[in-house]
């Protein structure tokens, strides 16, 4: 079993990692933690220095989460994307790598998506071709 878990620098991405080290999942052969990076367009040309910064604060992030997860005996890979969409980015990344589950907190840090579930999370699970587990 393949099982992405969308990272972000949310409550919620820690209680994925929590959860999936508690729990059984039989066969997980793969633990892909993604990133996705906002695409800012033309602003990144401009000032190039903006993704560079970017770029680093998500591999920090994925460096961190994969504490998280060092006891597991599975082959883990980090990844970063970039793109408009994150809940996009993330079904084009299941589709290409096979993915057959997807963790993804119920919300980010927005206070406005506090209202309700995640428009991140909400988007995934109505875009997705595979299960998504959104972790509360």
């Amino acid at each position: 079993m393949k099982i992405l878990i969308a990272v972000d620098e949310s409550l919620f991405t820690k209680k994925s990692f929590e959860f999936i080290t508690t729990n059984s999942f039989k066969d997980i052969e793969e633990l892909h933690l993604v990133h996705v990076i906002p695409d800012y367009g033309h602003v990144v040309d401009v000032y190039p220095e903006i993704k560079h910064k970017l770029i680093e604060q998500a591999t920090e992030l994925l460096e961190k989460n994969l504490g998280y997860i060092n006891d597991m005996e599975v082959i883990k890979i980090p990844e970063i994307l970039q793109g408009e969409s994150i809940a996009q980015c993330l079904c084009q990344y299941c589709d290409t790598h096979e993915i057959d589950l997807v963790l993804i907190g119920c919300r980010g840090l927005s206070d406005y998506d506090s209202l309700s579930l995640g428009s991140v999370s909400h988007n995934l699970v109505n875009q997705s071709k595979i299960s998504v587990l959104i972790v509360k």
